[in-house]
């Protein structure tokens, strides 16, 4: 599954893997492979952890103890930041990757950052809509508070 939505979107923007294959055809077999064996595995799993990190504690931790974050702005802003961290993390890994070859890999790291990037704020919201779902239910059927932002968040 991460191969496909991955490879796709990295396809679309960059040039196809047949055309690095004969720019570089040494070594682009053993890029490909280490992008379809290892970084997409990577990617998929920094985005899907550190997401659910990020979301989970903005909503159960900083607003249950600080409770100023209660605004679209700041809501905003922890979902960008989230997403940028991810992008950063899913480059340095990459990296790790394939950094001992010769053909220039940059642009293809900095693509599958960008794509783990809208990947995060998309599913920062969907995460987001859960949480806000859970904390409700929680509210309605039990005296507990899970977060204060049960009702007031934005999204």
């Amino acid at each position: 599954m991460w191969k496909y939505l991955y490879d796709a979107l990295m396809q679309f923007f960059t040039s196809p893997w047949a055309s690095f294959l004969t720019k570089y055809a040494a070594q682009g077999r053993l890029i490909r492979d280490a992008f379809f064996n290892s970084i997409y595995q990577s990617s998929g799993i920094i985005l899907f952890l550190v997401c659910l990190v990020s979301c989970l504690l903005y909503y159960f931790y900083f607003n249950k103890k600080f409770g100023n974050y209660y605004t679209k702005k700041t809501w905003f802003k922890f979902m960008f930041w989230t997403s940028f961290i991810v992008g950063v993390l899913t480059y340095i890994v990459g990296w790790q990757f394939v950094h001992l070859f010769l053909p220039p890999t940059w642009v293809l790291l900095l693509c599958i950052s960008v794509i783990n990037f809208a990947y995060c704020l998309f599913l920062f919201f969907i995460f987001s809509i859960v949480c806000q779902l859970v904390s409700i239910g929680v509210r309605r059927l039990t005296s507990y508070d899970l977060s204060p932002m049960g009702s007031r968040t934005p999204y």
